[in-house]
């Protein structure tokens, strides 16, 4: 059994402290080092409720239930969640950026 999970976030950055001025390239970076980040915390957590604690603690029954209704009077849900195959798919993107750009010519949004 497969379980498929989408996360999108959308973050905003507002702080930046004596850095370069971020460009598409850095935000890119930092955007897939959030993901990955949050795929290892939520894979950890997930298998953790699969493995140690047996229990479908996210509820991920209620949705797999609501899409696949034959499928699930068929099975064990109990005993098939511990050994499900989670796909995880993580999307993140910097909605607002705002930050002081160091190359201003504006005196008020230099940085020292």
């Amino acid at each position: 059994m497969n379980i498929n999970i989408d996360l999108k976030f959308t973050l905003q950055l507002q702080y930046q402290y004596k850095t370069k001025f971020l460009n598409e390239h850095i935000i890119k970076e930092l955007e897939d080092e959030v993901s990955k980040e949050v795929e290892k915390e939520v894979l950890h957590a997930i298998d953790l409720s699969q493995k140690e604690f047996k229990s479908d603690i996210f509820e991920f029954a209620k949705y797999f239930k609501a899409q696949n209704p034959k499928k699930y009077k068929e099975i064990n849900w109990k005993e098939e969640y511990p050994n499900a195959n989670i796909n995880l798919n993580i999307e993140t993107k910097f909605s607002d950026i705002n930050l002081i750009n160091i190359n201003s010519k504006d005196e008020q949004y230099k940085i020292e």
